[in-house]
């Protein structure tokens, strides 16, 4: 993922075709993964950020765009984002990537690893870009 501009903000995505992961996670190429609901599970994320010179730090946030919530708090883009979750019904989420506006381009997020974990320690990799 290149950032070509300030204030960016890009959803996290793989170059995996769609595919099941487990029997409660399903990820789309396209960033979304769909999580069965009453189901808690243990968010992460990190990612590097590379050829950038900024003020303020990139940010990583879960998001439940079902029902256009933030999942726990944002995180510096360098540092690994934690975040606990349970969705009472059926969700689509996604992994934001938020690009300050004080910023030198163009900027490349690599390495990036998205990790699904459902709480009873079954732990499920479903992006490693």
């Amino acid at each position: 993922i290149t950032y070509t501009s300030p204030g960016t903000t890009v959803t996290l995505t793989t170059a995996t075709a769609d595919t099941s992961i487990g029997n409660n996670v399903v990820l789309y190429a396209n960033g979304n993964i769909a999580l069965i609901g009453n189901i808690t599970y243990q968010l992460g994320a990190s990612t590097n950020l590379n050829n950038a010179n900024f003020v303020t730090n990139p940010l990583l946030q879960w998001y439940d765009v079902t029902n256009s919530v933030s999942i726990g708090l944002p995180n510096n883009l360098n540092e690994t984002l934690i975040a606990v979750y349970t969705p009472t019904a059926n969700a689509t989420i996604i992994c934001k990537a938020i690009a300050p506006t004080a910023f030198l381009y163009p900027a490349t997020l690599t390495g990036t690893i998205l990790t699904v974990q459902v709480i009873d320690n079954y732990v499920t990799t479903v992006a490693n870009i």
